[in-house]
C-alpha cells in the first residue's frame, strides 16, 4: 500500500515537471515570435523610412545591409580573424602561476629511534609557483599562423562573394517583379477589351443578329482574363514578398520597384572579358589560397621529421620551515623529436603533397568552369539584345496599326471592340518590348557578376588581396 502511494506520488511531480518544462518552452516560443514580429516591423521601417517605390539601388543597399547571407558571412570572417589573432598567441611566452595551501590536522613524523619520532614538515604549509615557457624552435607554430592567415583571407573572399551573389539575386528578383507588374497593367487593357467585346456581343444577341453560344464565348474570354488577372496580382505579391525577404524586410511591407534599367553591358570583346574573369573572380582568388594552404601543409609534413625546442623557467617559494632552501629558481631547454613512428610522419608528407596536387587541379577546373560560364552569359546577352531589337520593331508595327485602326474609328468604320483589340495588342508590344528590356538587365547583371565587374557591391579590404 505504502508502496502504491509513494509511485503515485512520484509519477504525479514527473507530471507536474513535464508540464512546467513544456509550459516554459511555449512562453519562449511565444515571446520569440513577438519580439521577432516587433524586431522586423522597426528594420522594415526604419530601412524603407516611408518611401513605397524603391529603385534598384536602393534595393541592393538595404540588401547589402540586412540580409541575413550577407551577416552571416561576415561573422565567419570576423571568426576567421580571431582564429588567426589565436595563432600568432603561438608565438608568445606563456606566463602561469601557481598557489596551493595545504592544512593538516596532524604535523606529519618520521620515526626515528624506538619511540622516537621527529617532525619533518610543517602541519600547514602555503606554497607558490611561477612558470614561464618560450617556444625556441617550432615550425609548425609560423605554419598553422600562416595558414590561419590565408582562412581568414578566404573568409573575406567568401563574405564579398556572398555579398555579390545577394546583388545578383536582387537585381533578377527586382526585374521579375517589374515584368510582373507590367503583364497586370497588360492583362487589365485585355481585360477591358474582353468586356467592352461582351456588352457588344450581349446587344447583337438581343437583336437576333447573333446565337446565344457567341456571346457566352465574349464571356468565356473575359472571364479567363479576369482569372489571368487575379493570378498575376497574386504573383506580383508573392514576387514583392519574395524581394522584401532577400532585402532582409518584412514580407508584409507594401512597396513598388520602380520601371528602370539602369544597367550597361560591361565594355570589351570575348576575349577582354574573360581575361578580366580570371583576374577578378573571387572563387579563383579563394582558389591560390587554398593551393598556399596545401603548401604550407606540406611544409608542416615536413616538420613533423625536425625537433622541436622550447625553453622553460620556474621560481617557486613555499612556507614549509623544515625546507632549507624555500625558494627554487629553475632554467631549461626542452625538445622533442619523432625519431620513428611506424612510418606515419612519411605517409602524411606524401598525402599532403597529393592534396597539394589537387589543389592545382580543382583551380583549372574552375578557370574552365568560369570561363565556359562567361561564354555562355556573353551569347545569352547577345540574344537578349536580338530579342530586344524584334521587341522594338513589332511595337513599331503595333503602333502604327493602331493608328490606322483609330482613325477608322473615328470614322465609324469599325466596332469599339476592335479598336480595343487593336489597342490590347499594342499594350503586348509594349509589354514585349518591357520584358525584354528587363531581360537584358538580368543578363548584364549575370555577365557583370561572372566578370567581377565594379558596382554597387563592391568593396575593397586589403587583408583580402595580400600575395
Amino acid at each position: 500500500m505504502h508502496s502504491s502511494v509513494k509511485f503515485g506520488v512520484l509519477f504525479l511531480l514527473m507530471a507536474v515537471l513535464a508540464g512546467c518544462s513544456t509550459g516554459r518552452w511555449d512562453r519562449l516560443r511565444n515571446k520569440q515570435a513577438a519580439d521577432f514580429q516587433q524586431s522586423i516591423a522597426a528594420i522594415t521601417e526604419k530601412a524603407l523610412g516611408g518611401r513605397s517605390t524603391l529603385h534598384l539601388q536602393d534595393c541592393v543597399d538595404i540588401a547589402l545591409e540586412h540580409n541575413l547571407a550577407v551577416k552571416q558571412a561576415e561573422i565567419r570572417r570576423k571568426m576567421a580573424k580571431l582564429e588567426r589573432q589565436a595563432a600568432f598567441a603561438n608565438f608568445l611566452p606563456t606566463l602561469q602561476f601557481n598557489l596551493n595551501y595545504t592544512a593538516l590536522d596532524k604535523a606529519p613524523k618520521s620515526k626515528m629511534f624506538g619511540l622516537l619520532a621527529a617532525q619533518v614538515q610543517d602541519r600547514e604549509i602555503l606554497t607558490t609557483e611561477w612558470n614561464a615557457q618560450m617556444p625556441i624552435f617550432v615550425p609548425a607554430t609560423w605554419l598553422v599562423y600562416d595558414m590561419r592567415r590565408r582562412g581568414a583571407e578566404i573568409a573575406g573572399l567568401v563574405r564579398d562573394y556572398t555579398r555579390q551573389q545577394i546583388v545578383l539575386q536582387i537585381t533578377a528578383g527586382y526585374f521579375h517583379c517589374t515584368v510582373i507588374e507590367h503583364s497586370r497593367t497588360v492583362l487589365e487593357s485585355q481585360l477591358a477589351a474582353s468586356e467592352q467585346l461582351c456588352s457588344e456581343m450581349h446587344a447583337l444577341a438581343k437583336e437576333g443578329l447573333i446565337m446565344p453560344w457567341q456571346a457566352d464565348r465574349a464571356d468565356l474570354l473575359a472571364l479567363s482574363r479576369r482569372t489571368a488577372l487575379e493570378k498575376t496580382e497574386r504573383a506580383r505579391d508573392q514576387a514583392v514578398s519574395d524581394l522584401l525577404v532577400a532585402m532582409g524586410l518584412s514580407p508584409l511591407a507594401n512597396v513598388t520597384p520602380a520601371v528602370e534599367t539602369p544597367l550597361e553591358a560591361p565594355p570589351g570583346n570575348l576575349e577582354e572579358l574573360l581575361l578580366q574573369a580570371l583576374l577578378n573572380h573571387p572563387q579563383l582568388k579563394i582558389s591560390d589560397r587554398m593551393i598556399a594552404i596545401r603548401k604550407d601543409q606540406v611544409l608542416m609534413a615536413i616538420a613533423d621529421f625536425l625537433p622541436s625546442l622550447a625553453g622553460f623557467a620556474s621560481r617557486s617559494h613555499t612556507s614549509n620551515s623544515f625546507m632549507k632552501y624555500p625558494d627554487v629558481t629553475a632554467l631549461g631547454i626542452a625538445g622533442v623529436m619523432t625519431v620513428f613512428d611506424g612510418l606515419s610522419n612519411v605517409r602524411a608528407y606524401q598525402l599532403a603533397r597529393q592534396q597539394q596536387k589537387e589543389a592545382y587541379v580543382q583551380r583549372e577546373e574552375a578557370c574552365f568552369s568560369l570561363m565556359l560560364s562567361v561564354l555562355q552569359a556573353h551569347r545569352s546577352l547577345q540574344d537578349a539584345q536580338a530579342d530586344l531589337v524584334l521587341a522594338k520593331k513589332n511595337l513599331e508595327v503595333a503602333c502604327g496599326r493602331l493608328t490606322q485602326i483609330e482613325a477608322q474609328w473615328h470614322e465609324g468604320l469599325i466596332q469599339g471592340s476592335d479598336r480595343l483589340t487593336v489597342t490590347s495588342d499594342r499594350d503586348d508590344a509594349e509589354f514585349t518590348v518591357l520584358a525584354a528590356q528587363f531581360s537584358e538587365q538580368v543578363r548584364i547583371a549575370v555577365l557583370r557578376d561572372l566578370i567581377a565587374a565594379p558596382g554597387t557591391a563592391e568593396t575593397k579590404h586589403p587583408e583580402t588581396n595580400k600575395p
